[in-house]
């Protein structure tokens, strides 16, 4: 929205997100996990039935913080390019929220689908890290 010249934005989550993820800047992703991990810590954040894991909103924070000082702790700013290979897991998006909430631009890339043209896609990319889903080491309950 515009108004007197400026752009304004209305906000989309009421109160203020800890500044605990990383030393980027504080962005309405990590606003919006921080707000919900201090309402709801207990309560599950997303489940996979497949997996037969939950996450639950207090965890989804904490391992967004984790996951922000090991970005931050390697350089990873941002807008700078995070490339994460995986499939369809509860990690997948736990790391995409994270990188967004620490600030970086995250490109998933579905191996299987797309490993004919993995070389390609990561000459177009060029990101600054590509995170491997296997290699996380999340620990999350089973």
């Amino acid at each position: 929205m515009r108004v007197g010249g400026e752009t304004t934005m209305k906000p989309i989550i009421s109160g203020q997100g800890q500044e605990t993820a990383s030393p980027v800047r504080a962005n309405r992703v990590r606003a919006w996990l921080n707000a919900n991990a201090a309402r709801f810590p207990g309560k599950p954040f997303i489940e996979s039935i497949a997996q037969k894991r939950v996450a639950t909103h207090g965890e989804m924070a904490a391992l967004s913080a984790k996951l922000g000082h090991y970005l931050a702790a390697r350089g990873i700013g941002a807008n700078d390019r995070v490339v994460l290979l995986s499939g369809n897991s509860i990690e997948h998006l736990i790391v995409y929220l994270s990188v967004l909430a620490h600030g970086a631009t995250i490109c998933t890339v579905n191996v299987e689908m797309n490993h004919a043209y993995l070389g390609d896609l990561m000459a177009a990319l060029d990101p600054r890290l590509v995170i491997d889903e296997e290699g996380l080491g999340l620990s999350l309950p089973e």
